[in-house]
């Protein structure tokens, strides 16, 4: 649509970005990382990611769970082939910080700009930024009766653009 065409254009550059997209119905997303990004044409490519969800994204004319937002003529049969998504958001483009706690990663020289909210700072100085770099926290292999006590774990890196496999559902 004109709102989504004139929204990628006024981006800088979104390659490398990830785009997170929910299911039509909300029960899964999928995320996919821009390879490219054609400001003209407010177009963008897709490259790793994509293999979160556990069903196929399907079209208008495809699916028996159409919603009203799909056009119809008038008996009332579907007439249009777009994808069928719900909501979106993307990651890491300098143009949609909006927020506080956002920030924005700066490949090329490795910076991170981060959008504070003054009043939940009250000296930026003494403020502590972790950065995770494993995926794993804890791996057990082949053992047996493991217990772990009075340990805690958190900040994992995202793995979500990673090939995995997803279960029967």
């Amino acid at each position: 649509d004109d709102e989504i065409g004139t929204r990628i254009a006024s981006w800088s550059n979104a390659t490398g970005a990830v785009l997170h997209a929910r299911h039509s119905q909300g029960w899964f997303s999928n995320m996919w990382e821009i390879n490219s990004h054609n400001r003209s044409a407010s177009e963008l490519r897709f490259g790793r990611g994509g293999s979160q969800g556990g069903r196929s994204w399907c079209k208008c004319d495809q699916c028996t769970y159409v919603g009203p937002w799909c056009k119809r003529d008038d008996d009332g049969n579907v007439v249009d082939d777009r994808l069928i998504g719900g909501g979106w958001f993307v990651e890491n483009i300098l143009e949609e910080l909006d927020v506080a706690g956002e920030f924005f990663y700066v490949e090329s020289n490795r910076t991170i700009l981060l959008l504070l909210n003054s009043t939940d700072i009250e000296d930026d100085t003494d403020m502590t930024l972790i950065v995770p770099v494993l995926a794993t926290l804890i791996k057990i292999d082949g053992a047996d009766k493991v217990t772990i006590k009075n340990v805690g774990f958190r900040d994992a890196r995202t793995t979500y653009l990673e090939k995995h496999g997803v279960p029967s559902g």
